[in-house]
Parts: structure tokens; sequence; C-alpha cells
């Protein structure tokens, strides 16, 4: 008689275990749309915006690290001066990571 006992009272607490199931999925889904996809869609939007200021004489940094500044914007392409002998380099306008300021390897150069 104990186990019919057991399994009567288990089934008498389990009665509303499907709304609480739904509502940790709910929260759960909530968490994770304001930690992972809610800053992704930030930075895909700031990046869409960096990426439509582009134009020539401005000094930028591409994802691979190199420092150098546009010479020509086209809908593709950004044409890149990267050192004091005109050397042109040609990147995609997605591969410029940021833009900086004018001066800032300079300072970075006398330490």
């Amino acid at each position: 008689m104990a186990p019919a006992v057991f399994l009567a009272s288990t089934a008498d607490t389990s009665s509303g275990g499907g709304i609480a199931q739904i509502a940790i999925f709910a929260v759960f889904g909530v968490g994770l749309y304001f930690l992972l996809i809610r800053p992704q869609q930030k930075r895909q939007k700031q990046q869409q915006s960096l990426i439509e200021k582009l134009e020539p004489g401005l000094d930028v940094v591409t994802v691979g690290g190199l420092h150098g500044t546009i010479d020509d914007v086209s809908d593709a392409w950004v044409d890149l001066t990267v050192d004091q002998d005109g050397t042109v380099l040609r990147f995609q306008r997605q591969a410029i990571a940021s833009i900086t300021r004018p001066g800032d390897e300079d300072e970075n150069e006398d330490e």
C-alpha cells in the first residue's frame, strides 16, 4: 500500500508545474534577449553608422589593426594611405573598425 500512497501524493503536487515551467522559460528567454541579442544589435547599429560616416581625410584603424588615412571611398571599398611614402591599400568598408583623431599615432610614437 505504501507505493500507491506515494504515487497519489506526487500526482497532487505536480498539478501547477506546467505554468511554472512556462514562466521559467519566459524569464530565461527575456534574459537571453537582454544579455545577448540586444547588445549585439546595438554593436551592429554602431558599426553601420561608422561605415556610413567614412569620408576622405579621416584617420581610421582596420579590424587587423592597420592605421591609415582614407584617400577614396566607394560603395564597397575604402582606399587607405598607410605610410608617409604614399602606399595606398584597398579595404572593404566593413574592414574599418574605428575612426581615430588625427595625431593619435604621433603621440604614442614618442613614448
